[in-house]
C-alpha cells in the first residue's frame, strides 16, 4: 500500500483549522514524519525546543503517543514531558490508518500546577515560565472532546489517497514467515495497512479462498511436513503451526485430513537419524 499525500491540500486543512479552533497541528504520515504543521507563535515551546535536552524529550514523547494511537486505532491524549496536552488523531482512509493529526500546545488546566518545578531545567524563572505557559490556548473536557470529534470526521478526499500494490503478494509472504505465530485477519490488515474488505477481494479473485482457508492450509502444509520428516512430538508440531491447544490441533488436523496426526504419521513418515519414524 502506497499513501499519497497532497501536502498543499493538507496544508491548507490545518491551517483552517488552527485558525477556528485556535490550536497547533500537524499532519504526520504513517512513519511519523511530518508532512504539514500550522502552529501558533508560542515562546513556551519554542523556548523548550531552543534546547537539545527539550527537543529530544518533546520528540520522544510525540512519538510515544503515536505509537498508542497506531496501536489502538483511536485518538489517544497524553499529558507531555512539559506538562502540555498533545492528542493524536488517526486520519482513516479505506478502513486502514493513513496518517495522523496532531493537536498540541494546550494547556490541560486553567490554573498551572508545578509547571515552573517541571521545566526546572531549563534554568528560566518561575515567572518566566508561568508568563510563557498562560499564553497557550486551554480548553475544557467538553470543548477538548468536542474537537477531537470535529478533527476525527474531517474529510480528507483529494487530500490522501492510497494505491494499493502486491497486496495479495505481500500478505502470502506475510502469512509464510509468520505461520508459526498467532495469525488473525486484523492483524494482517494492521501489518499491511490494508482493510478487510480489500484483503477478502484479493484472496477471492485471485486465489478462490477466503483469508482464513488460505490460513489453515499453509498451516496443516507445514503440520504434514513435521509429521512425516520429523520425530517432533505432536505437541510441538502443534506449536510450530501457531496452534497451542493441542487437543484442538487434533482435532482439526483430522477434520481436514481425515486422518489423526499419529495415523498420518503413521503412513507418511520417512526415517530420522537412521531411524524409521513408522516403528
Amino acid at each position: 500500500m502506497t499513501v499519497k499525500y497532497n501536502v498543499d491540500k493538507l496544508c491548507q486543512i490545518v491551517e483552517d483549522i488552527r485558525t477556528v479552533m485556535g490550536v497547533s497541528l500537524a499532519v504526520i504520515n504513517t512513519e511519523y514524519r511530518t508532512i504539514c504543521s500550522a502552529k501558533n507563535d508560542e515562546e513556551f515551546c519554542q523556548r523548550i525546543c531552543s534546547s537539545p535536552e527539550g527537543r529530544s524529550r518533546c520528540e520522544c514523547s510525540d512519538t510515544e503517543m503515536l505509537r498508542m494511537c497506531k496501536e489502538s486505532g483511536a485518538p489517544v491524549s497524553h499529558i507531555c514531558h512539559a506538562g502540555l496536552r498533545d492528542t493524536a488523531v488517526p486520519i482513516i482512509k479505506n478502513d486502514v490508518i493513513a496518517g495522523y493529526i496532531f493537536i498540541g500546545r494546550v494547556r490541560p488546566t486553567e490554573a498551572p500546577d508545578g509547571i515552573a518545578e517541571r521545566l526546572s531545567w531549563l534554568g528560566d524563572s518561575e515567572a518566566e515560565i508561568l508568563e510563557r505557559y498562560l499564553a497557550l490556548p486551554y480548553f475544557t473536557e467538553k470543548q477538548r472532546r468536542a474537537m477531537i470529534n470535529l478533527v476525527s470526521n474531517i474529510i480528507f478526499d483529494g487530500a490522501i489517497e492510497i494505491e494499493y500494490d502486491g497486496v495479495l503478494e505481500r500478505a502470502v509472504e506475510y502469512i509464510d514467515r509468520n505461520i508459526s505465530s498467532p495469525l488473525t485477519v486484523n492483524m494482517l490488515c494492521k501489518e499491511l495497512f490494508v482493510s478487510k474488505n480489500r484483503l477478502y477481494e484479493e484472496f477471492r479473485t485471485h486465489r478462490n479462498i477466503t483469508v482464513n482457508d488460505y490460513i489453515w492450509e499453509r498451516r496443516l502444509k507445514l503440520a504434514k511436513e513435521l509429521l512425516s520428516f520429523t520425530d517432533k512430538p505432536l505437541c510441538e508440531v502443534a506449536s510450530s503451526v501457531g496452534i497451542e491447544n493441542y487437543t484442538y490441533f487434533c482435532r482439526l488436523f483430522k477434520e481436514k485430513v481425515g486422518l489423526s496426526p499419529t495415523a498420518y504419521r503413521k503412513l507418511n513418515c520417512a526415517t530420522v537419524g537412521g531411524v524409521d519414524l513408522r516403528h
